[in-house]
């Protein structure tokens, strides 16, 4: 062999070896929920990150952590945006002392149903819409997958160890609350505090609240909050659907080569109607389950549910009045509703 020819084969020998090492680079990244393992809704993020993991052959591998393992639980959103960690579960409704109009893309209370609201965010304007309020104020290192939320059925109105049969019952109450619902609430007299998800069970009992809105009936049975409370209230005004968002560091997703981002775009996607298909098959299970417990199942009394929408109304007239964000979301979202009750009337 000549060194010319001695020369090709090295260096097709070492082509061969970058590329393969290329292929073989592990880029690791860390991520954390706003809730505990103990809540169904972790599991599905967990399942994204091994999904990840799994379909690029390693080459993107993704841990998961509970609420409060790296940064404070809620906190999420900070977290990535400062790159100390790579992706999360959780927003939109945390993250109201940052934008007014943020839990909007979460839930609208009194509005549509489920995959109304999905199709919005996803095809109706809405992605494009929670993209520009992310650079309202400043730039945040953020990405948004369009259609990466995890879509949730309407959850119980409330969860209490007291019965509550008038408004006046309801407002001697103190309730855990977030978003939308909670501030309502509070402008319904009720006295509201936030709290993690994963401090309900303690406060609970310690008598420290006397309710708590949180998830679905299948949360409260996983999380073992059937054995702190009597009642479950059941009405879909205060949260006839949710979104919760899994979301990446920007800079580090727009790094990835172009494989791995479509990896990571179509299994977030993916599971945000397969959370939906779940829990709709599983929720006749998990309410036998719980009602065997002794909880008792009810329908929210009228006067509060007739109470709980005029309020709601007027809280979104006046955020609309305030925020011009606001304005805009709820503009798309009415017009969004108004085609789909056109096309069908009995929702999607």
């Amino acid at each position: 062999m000549n060194i010319r020819a001695a020369f090709l084969v090295l260096s097709t020998v070492s082509i061969l070896v970058t590329s393969t090492d290329s292929m073989a680079e592990n880029i690791k990244w860390v991520g954390q929920a706003h809730v505990s393992p103990a809540l169904y809704v972790y599991k599905p993020f967990k399942h994204v990150a091994e999904r990840i993991t799994a379909a690029s052959g390693g080459r993107l591998e993704l841990t998961p952590y509970p609420a409060g393992a790296i940064v404070p639980a809620t906190k999420e959103l900070d977290g990535v945006d400062k790159g100390i960690i790579d992706f999360a579960l959780g927003g939109y409704t945390f993250w109201l002392d940052k934008w007014p109009a943020a839990g909007l893309f979460s839930q609208v209370c009194g509005k549509t149903s489920p995959m109304q609201h999905y199709m919005w965010y996803t095809s109706g304007g809405g992605i494009e819409l929670a993209q520009k309020m992310m650079t309202v104020g400043k730039d945040y290192n953020v990405m948004l997958i369009p259609g990466g939320g995890l879509l949730q059925m309407a959850e119980p109105f409330l969860h209490t160890r007291k019965p509550i049969s008038t408004l006046s019952d309801l407002r001697k109450l103190k309730i855990r609350a977030v978003g939308d619902g909670g501030t309502i609430l509070s402008r319904m007299g009720v006295s509201v505090v936030f709290m993690g998800g994963g401090q309900i069970y303690e406060a609970m009992s310690r008598n420290v609240i006397d309710g708590f809105e949180l998830g679905t009936i299948a949360d409260t049975y996983d999380a073992k909050l059937h054995e702190v409370i009597k009642y479950i209230y059941v009405s879909p005004v205060r949260s006839p659907h949710e979104i919760i968002p899994i979301y990446y560091n920007k800079r580090k997703y727009e790094a990835l080569p172009d494989d791995l981002k479509i990896i990571v775009e179509t299994i977030t996607k993916e599971e945000a109607l397969n959370v939906y298909s779940f829990l709709l098959r599983s929720q006749a299970e998990t309410l036998a389950a719980v009602e065997k417990t002794g909880v008792k199942i009810e329908k929210l009394p009228e006067e509060i549910e007739a109470a709980f929408l005029a309020e709601a109304e007027k809280y979104y007239s006046e955020l609309a009045g305030e925020d011009v964000l606001a304005k805009e979301i709820l503009d798309s979202q009415n017009q969004a509703q108004s085609i789909y009750r056109q096309l069908q009337s009995d929702g999607l």
